[in-house]
């Protein structure tokens, strides 16, 4: 972080890094060195949260410091991050269809809980067109439970100077709990990428991702 000894105020971004290695006394070439630009994005309070769902016409409800989507099909085109602690709750037979590059990240407990009969769907709206990333950063407090959770077409996104890189990407959690599930034809790195949690996994299928299909780290 170089804010303590630059002023980014009026918008202008490093461009070019030098650096020399001090065993060698050589510079380090340029094609060695990246640089990225993050983007951080206000977190969202109560207010811009109904103002995303009454657009993408959700149905929800909020309980304290849970906000629960109640079932229907919804077809969201703005990023969604809750704010830290707020917990989600997902019904079963939810559909939740993003735009090209959308993501969602929570930060608090996750509890999406399908059925045989009502599964939790996260798709694209252009199979050919990405979202971004469906994620929770947790807090090493928090926990996360899918069943007949069925999540594709998703890619890798940065959301709030974290690289999340798989489609389902889901950080430092005390537990992660996945059975009945289907994560599949991602464009990113992992098809699921869990951080820093303890993981039980039963009886889910990991299908025609582009490259890892799980990622435990």
């Amino acid at each position: 972080d170089l804010s303590p000894y630059y002023d980014f105020s009026d918008g202008s971004q490093i461009s070019q890094l030098f650096f020399k290695n001090n065993l060698t006394g050589e510079s380090i070439h340029q094609d060695n060195i990246y640089i990225n630009n993050i983007k951080i994005s206000d977190e969202m309070d109560l207010s811009d949260i109904k103002k995303v769902f009454d657009n993408s016409q959700i149905k929800w409800t909020m309980t304290d410091d849970e906000l629960f989507i109640k079932r229907g099909s919804y077809y969201i085109k703005e990023d969604i991050l809750l704010p830290l602690g707020i917990h989600l709750k997902i019904e079963s037979g939810t559909k939740l269809i993003l735009s090209e590059g959308v993501s969602i990240v929570i930060q608090g407990n996750l509890s999406a809980l399908g059925s045989e009969k009502y599964p939790i769907i996260v798709i694209p709206k252009d199979e050919k067109k990405p979202f971004g990333v469906f994620g929770v950063q947790g807090n090493n407090k928090s926990q996360v439970n899918l069943d007949y959770f069925y999540l594709s077409g998703g890619n890798e996104a940065e959301v709030n100077g974290v690289h999340y890189t798989g489609q389902l990407s889901l950080y430092n959690l005390v537990m992660t709990t996945i059975r009945n599930s289907i994560i599949a034809s991602s464009k990113s790195d992992d098809g699921l990428n869990i951080k820093n949690s303890e993981v039980l996994i039963e009886n889910s299928k990991f299908l025609n991702n582009s490259f890892d299909q799980i990622d435990l780290d």
